[in-house]
């Protein structure tokens, strides 16, 4: 008896209970497709990154837009990864550095970002600096202890019911009331 799962891979013939299988070959046609097309394209012998660039042309992410995503990028954690995501990704694009300055200020939390603006940072690496600064002073004066100094008083939790009290009302001796309820 022949194992058909070792036919399949030497002969390329696949079945449908190959999902796997089928789904690489079909990949690798392409890759195959794709090659033959850039061998025609440019026959010289061209180096390897411009192929590569032409593969990821092919497979790249379909909507990458570094400049939207900077845009949207926000500080979540420290400055220091916010800075590195910052930094990856602005290595994709060409901006002006007072426009990347004030991408990096409005993506940092507002804690952060807000004390800033004073210094009025003109180069990338002040803004770094400075937004490292003032983590670390925000880190400083952040309350340690969650707990009083000193003890809070407790309220008494004792309700009184207030129920309205009515007395007789007095009669003077001429018929008129004298006022108290």
């Amino acid at each position: 008896m022949v194992n058909t799962k070792n036919n399949n891979l030497i002969t390329n013939t696949l079945t449908p209970t190959d999902p796997i299988q089928a789904a690489l070959a079909a990949i690798q046609e392409t890759l195959a497709n794709i090659q033959a097309e850039y061998v025609k394209k440019y026959p010289n012998n061209t180096p390897w990154e411009h192929f590569e660039v032409e593969v990821v042309k092919r497979f790249g992410v379909l909507y990458d837009d570094p400049i939207v995503e900077l845009k949207n990028l926000k500080q979540t954690r420290s400055v220091q990864p916010y800075q590195e995501a910052f930094e990856a990704l602005l290595n994709r694009v060409n901006l002006p550095e007072q426009v990347a300055v004030s991408m990096f200020m409005g993506g940092l939390k507002p804690e952060v970002g807000t004390p800033m603006r004073v210094f009025q940072a003109t180069t990338l690496s002040e803004t770094y600096g400075l937004a490292r600064m003032q983590e670390a002073t925000n880190t400083i004066l952040k309350p340690r202890y969650n707990t009083p100094l000193l003890p809070t008083p407790k309220q008494s939790t004792t309700t009184y019911i207030s129920k309205a009290v009515t007395t007789p009302v007095k009669s003077n001796s001429v018929g008129q009331s004298s006022g108290y309820v």
